[in-house]
């Protein structure tokens, strides 16, 4: 129930000082801290870095990933996506990277270049959450997960 408290009032400001949340929440810093943590630990909240290289606001901001077993893949794919930046890496060959588009269609032509590389086996595209799911949204689904649990 803490931790729900405490991404409810993330999801409606990622920035929002440990103060704030106390406040706005009516649990102890310390109790915010921690839960944080564990929201943190638990994969229910990530901090992710988002590279605004765009020089324009009409820039669409989007992660592509991929998937290969091959270690060359990443080197090929850095060409045939020259807007974006390597984010991650893990060990089953899953890549991630940021990328910028000045369109969709960009987004989907890139998508399918990366999709159709030898020796990839699975590529999709993410957007930035704040592109697809408006935070009040996700407030009410968190909102509605606090009423049922003190039901």
């Amino acid at each position: 129930m803490v931790e729900l408290k405490v991404l409810g009032v993330l999801v409606r400001g990622l920035r929002t000082p440990l103060k704030d949340i106390s406040e706005s929440t009516g649990l102890s810093l310390r109790a915010v801290k921690r839960a944080r943590k564990r929201l943190q630990d638990d994969g229910m909240f990530q901090v992710q870095p988002i590279f605004q290289s765009a020089e324009s606001s009409a820039i669409i901001l989007f992660e592509l990933h991929f998937r290969s077993r091959s270690p060359s893949v990443l080197v090929r794919t850095r060409e045939a996506v020259p807007r974006s930046t390597f984010v991650n890496q893990w060990e089953n060959g899953t890549v991630i990277l940021s990328c910028w588009a000045g369109s969709i269609q960009e987004v989907f032509d890139v998508e399918r270049r990366v999709r159709d590389e030898p020796e990839i086996d699975a590529a999709w595209v993410k957007f930035h959450a704040r592109a697809l799911l408006h935070a009040s949204r996700l407030s009410h689904w968190v909102d509605e997960e606090i009423s049922h649990v003190s039901a």
